[in-house]
């Protein structure tokens, strides 16, 4: 693999190269964002997310939401009540029966950082569920720990009949009623210092 002079005086001087991939647009609409940005293990990624405004508000159907999830009082009681709702004494467990009724991701697999209603999330390969997914939110510096493609989405129940597979996507109001567009930022800032990797 031929390399730069730059990127070679880097790599000898072990300073960390910062590599920004072009801005992605985030669909909420569309529970499966491709970015073509490869993760590589071991690096350390710088990720941004802010409201593309020339897209209108970014809502969860009339709610305003940021790329962290909700951004008013009444968006945070629904998001407290809802985020979970499979319970029978939950008064969201009777809306729309038959579907999924919890939050995709709940929190970082990782970190732990809590995932609300449209909280941008990231996931290495389609898998949202295990140590492949992670919060973005509207800032998140990560070391990635697995080889795979980029996948972005805004946080929501799934919405369809079942609990894994394409199927839980099937006629989805949840996503339907998404509005708006997140502008994604990747920054590879390459391997850290002290890691041991090369």
């Amino acid at each position: 693999m031929r390399r730069s002079f730059f990127t070679m005086c880097a790599l000898v001087l072990g300073v960390g190269l910062s590599i920004a991939q072009p801005p992605v647009s985030i669909d909420p609409t569309n529970p499966w964002n491709e970015t073509r940005c490869q993760l590589q293990a071991g690096h350390q990624y710088l990720f941004t997310a802010e409201v593309d405004t020339k897209f209108g508000p970014y809502l969860d159907k009339t709610i305003p939401c940021t790329p962290d999830g909700p951004s008013n009082s009444k968006g945070r009681f629904m998001d407290w009540l809802a985020r979970d709702a499979r319970h029978w004494w939950n008064p969201a467990h009777w809306i729309g029966p038959g579907k999924v009724k919890r939050l995709r991701v709940l929190e970082d697999p990782e970190s732990h950082i809590k995932a609300h209603f449209l909280t941008i999330i990231g996931a290495i390969g389609m898998d949202d569920s295990g140590k492949n997914v992670f919060v973005i939110g509207s800032r998140r510096r990560k070391i990635i720990h697995a080889d795979g493609p980029l996948y972005v989405f805004s946080n929501d129940w799934p919405g369809g009949p079942g609990e894994a597979g394409p199927c839980r996507f099937e006629n989805s109001e949840s996503y339907a009623n998404n509005k708006g567009r997140i502008i994604l930022t990747v920054q590879d800032l390459g391997i850290p210092s002290g890691t041991g990797l090369k």
